[in-house]
């Protein structure tokens, strides 16, 4: 089982959150190869978490 944590997505909801305003915001996209990632290696692999933030403009 993976566990996979995003940080602030691009969603309607993300673009009036207060929370990491200095960010860019996740897309959709980012979060989907994340999970094809996951779920495509071998069998012998563990991939336990997984945590996805965007990076700081500064």
């Amino acid at each position: 089982m993976s566990n996979i944590s995003p940080g602030m997505v691009d969603k309607p909801l993300s673009s009036e959150s207060p929370f990491d305003s200095d960010r860019k915001n996740l897309e959709q996209a980012d979060i989907a190869r994340t999970v094809v990632y996951a779920i495509t290696q071998p069998d012998y692999v563990n991939v336990n978490e997984i945590l996805v933030r965007p990076v700081s403009f500064n």
